[in-house]
């Protein structure tokens, strides 16, 4: 570093002159480089001391003063360049320059000055006022705040007023930010700060997007001998009201709290009440201890005291949920945690008990480590209704015993042990399954768990499954499950019992496969009556002014919303399915009854596609079967029943004679819940002709009037409008597979009872009112030879193979 400089010193008229150079400013902050130099001058008059100095610095910064510097008059003049404001600040989010100028001068208040600043993205500020003594205006400017912090748009604005008083500076000022955000300040600063502040927004939802509506707080906050005292009251959205009251720094830091919201549901959808908490927080030789009461929704308590910094932190706590039904359907009854929660070196040591309905319980004991890794052992039993929410419409019932330790991270891989389940039972309505006495033994390890599962259906049968999944990514398993005379039921159409094994392969989240064969037993179709009806359906009724018990129990009855009373087995799941290749079996012994019709049918099925869009190929065909119409009797020629995608049966029975005109077709086609019936005729007929000629062998137009009411009849029982009829109610009540009656080739009326006296077996005995009877025998051999044998009440019999293959 080198320094000139000289001075003359006259009476009125003295001058004087400095200049310095230090040739790299890195000698003294290594951070920047490159020299410093100072050249000034001054000369005295009659005014008083003129300067003119100027400083240029590393990366064209400099700075300038100039003018009369003393005297009455004085005027100076200054300012202050910085070309790239990133030469001295590297991290600076913005580049550009920095520049300031003002003015200082002398008035008989005292010295004043007038000042303005800019720096990058537009930013400016100002100050005008006086120095001694001092009361300043100032006011700032950035129109872009997010070239600064990216995440918040818009402009600050913001001016005041600094003033010295007697008994210290005091500070007026206000500003706005983005969100029209606005914040003022007034009080005193020293000798201790004094000081009252309101700030507001005017909606929170452009910071925080959940949440909609102002937030606005006032207070004051005193400097004391013992710490600064705070007083704050805030309002926020939803009717949210908040309370922070007393000593906030120092040894003897004492907070009270109260804080509020009417209705949480805004914040927390799907819960509906309010949230009130206070407490305290106070500084303590052991750290900073809390104590807090809370009460919430559904007229839930919490309460939590203990100390949460120092060298041993330590909680206790304690929630009560008087009715956990308010939070989770059908599963009523208190729930009560409580424990304690103890800091170490590796993390916190924790110790809960739970108790909830019907007997839960839980413990939970162990560490919960600094590092997320967890060891705790955790024991009790959980009623299976918890699981509601995840598998509706199905319903689970019962108790889970579990017996388990957690070791590592949070992740069902940590997990090890057993749950274990006795008397529980499933409702599955989409599928029409309710399994009882649910026995199930589930064993966690090694990243697996280990299904042994059985269960007895409510219509009668069990089901068994066993296998593991692997509880990573996916979920991949591989399950067996084993059918033992499973019954499925629809009451309105079909009883069937199912035998087989399946086994499920793959991840349980999507993409497994279904495979295996299902044999199924003895199956009732019921086509079902539609009734007879003149106002139709019952249509949706809105309810004005129900009272409340009445409105309670539509809601536990699920009859409220949009989709109050749907029927959950027509429900489909939006969710991944799974793979299916299922053959079905039913070789016979499928009946189809209902509006004259009485058959029997059997093939199979093969299921393909997936759980979502079920693909079925192959058919149930017709084995024997007839139709009977107002007395008359039509053996069936053809007949099938097959699937579309669901459970509900899809039919087709054709019948055929010939009448005085020609060949007539009965056809009845469609689900087995509203069939179509078609009549058909060769010549081509109306359909009215063509019921005529085959119940009376006539024209429509020339039978009688009560002839036309029996052919009402008719079509009254093929549209479903007849009822089971009496004969159909007989054939139940004994038991039997089939009843008929006939009438012979003599004339004499004939009832024929059938029953499968075995698997392959079936038998018919027919009696005439002349006296006459027979017995016959079909022994089914194979899928295609059947062997058939009649005897007959006068002494004639008979025996015959026969060979049988649909095309």
């Amino acid at each position: 570093m080198t320094a000139s400089g000289g001075i003359e010193l006259r009476s009125n008229n003295s001058q004087a002159r400095f200049d310095a150079k230090l040739n790299d400013i890195a000698t003294v902050l290594p951070q920047y480089s490159g020299p410093i130099t100072i050249k000034a001058e001054a000369e005295q008059d009659t005014r008083g001391w003129t300067v003119d100095a100027v400083t240029d610095g590393p990366y064209g910064a400099a700075l300038t003063a100039k003018g009369l510097a003393t005297g009455e008059n004085a005027v100076l003049n200054f300012t202050a360049d910085v070309p790239e404001l990133r030469d001295f600040v590297p991290d600076a989010p913005v580049e550009g320059p920095i520049a300031l100028d003002g003015v200082l001068r002398q008035t008989p208040d005292g010295w004043q000055v007038d000042t303005k600043a800019s720096a990058p993205e537009d930013v400016t500020a100002s100050v005008q006022g006086l120095l001694t003594p001092l009361d300043l205006d100032f006011s700032a400017s950035i129109p872009r705040v997010e070239a600064f912090a990216p995440q918040v748009t818009g402009a600050v604005e913001a001016s005041g007023n600094l003033k010295q008083l007697e008994e210290g500076f005091q500070i007026d000022a206000k500003a706005s930010g983005p969100y029209a955000a606005q914040v003022a300040v007034q009080g005193m600063l020293t000798p201790m700060v004094d000081i009252s502040f309101d700030a507001s927004v005017p909606n929170l939802q452009a910071v925080v997007p959940q949440v909609n509506g102002p937030l606005a707080a006032t207070g004051t906050v005193r400097q004391t001998e013992k710490g600064f005292f705070v007083d704050t009251n805030a309002t926020g959205p939803y009717g949210a009201r908040a309370m922070v009251e007393g000593l906030a720094t120092g040894p003897d830091m004492s907070l009270t709290f109260d804080v509020s919201v009417p209705n949480v549901q805004p914040l927390v959808p799907g819960v509906s009440g309010p949230l009130a908490a206070k407490g305290s927080v106070r500084q303590t030789p052991a750290g900073i201890a809390v104590d807090t009461n809370a009460t919430g929704p559904y007229a839930a308590r919490a309460s939590v005291q203990g100390v949460v910094t120092g060298d041993a932190p330590a909680l206790n706590y304690d929630v009560t949920i008087p009715n956990l039904g308010a939070v989770v359907p059908k599963l009523s009854g208190p729930l009560n945690v409580t424990g304690t929660a103890q800091q170490e070196s590796a993390g916190w040591r924790v110790n809960t008990n739970a108790t909830g309905p019907a007997g839960t319980r839980a413990t939970i004991a162990g560490l919960v480590g600094s590092d997320g890794n967890l060891n705790l052992d955790v024991n009790g039993n959980a009623p299976l209704g918890l699981s509601a929410p995840f598998i509706a419409p199905r319903s689970l019932q019962g108790q889970a015993r579990f017996d388990l330790t957690v070791n590592g991270p949070p992740a069902l891989g940590s997990v090890n042990g057993s749950i274990q389940t006795s008397n529980a039972s499933l409702s599955a309505p989409n599928l029409r399954v309710t399994l009882q006495d649910i026995a199930a033994d589930i064993r966690l390890a090694n990243n697996r768990a280990q299904i042994d599962l059985s269960a007895r259906s409510a219509d009668g049968g069990q089901i068994k499954a066993g296998g593991a999944v692997t509880l990573t990514g996916s979920l991949p398993a591989d399950i067996q499950i084993g059918l033992n005379n499973l019954v499925l039921i629809d009451p309105s159409l079909y009883r069937t019992s199912l035998d087989g094994n399946l086994r499920l392969a793959g991840p349980l989240s999507g993409g497994a496969n279904i495979s295996g064969q299902i044999d199924v037993g003895e199956t009732e179709v019921s086509v079902p009556s539609t009734g007879m009806t003149s106002i139709g359906d019952i249509p949706q009724i809105d309810f004005i002014g129900a009272p409340a018990d009445v409105v309670a129990t539509r809601r536990k009855a699920g009859l409220t919303g949009a989709d109050a009373g749907t029927d959950p087995a027509a429900s489909g799941d939006s969710g991944p399915g799974f793979g299916l290749n299922v053959r079905i079996n039913a070789p016979r012994r499928i009946f189809v009854r209902g509006r004259g019709l009485d058959a029997e049918l059997g093939g199979s099925l093969l299921l393909t596609g997936s759980t979502n869009r079920i693909i079925s190929a192959g058919r149930f065909d017709l084995i024997r079967g007839r139709l009977d119409i107002l007395g008359k009797r039509f053996e069936l020629d053809e007949g099938a029943v097959r699937f579309q995608g669901d459970l509900v049966p899809y039919l087709r029975f054709v019948t055929s004679t010939t009448t005085n005109t020609g060949e007539v077709r009965i056809v009845i086609e469609g689900k087995a819940t509203s069939p179509e019936v078609s009549f058909e005729s060769t010549p081509d007929a109306p359909q009215d002709e063509v019921l005529a000629q085959l119940l009376f062998g006539r024209n429509i137009s020339e039978i009688s009037a009560f002839q036309a009411l029996q052919l009402a009849s008719a079509v009254a029982t093929l549209a479903g409008r007849g009822g089971a009829g009496v004969i159909s109610n007989l054939r139940t009540g004994f038991g039997l597979d089939d009843l008929d009656v006939t009438t012979t080739d003599s004339g004499a009326t004939a009832v024929r009872a059938g029953k499968y006296i075995s698997e392959n077996v079936y038998t018919d005995v027919t009696a005439a009112s002349d006296g006459t009877a027979d017995v016959s025998i079909n022994l089914d051999l194979t899928k295609n030879l059947t062997a058939k044998g009649t005897v007959g009440s006068d002494g004639n019999t008979g025996i015959g193979i026969f060979f049988e293959k649909d095309y």
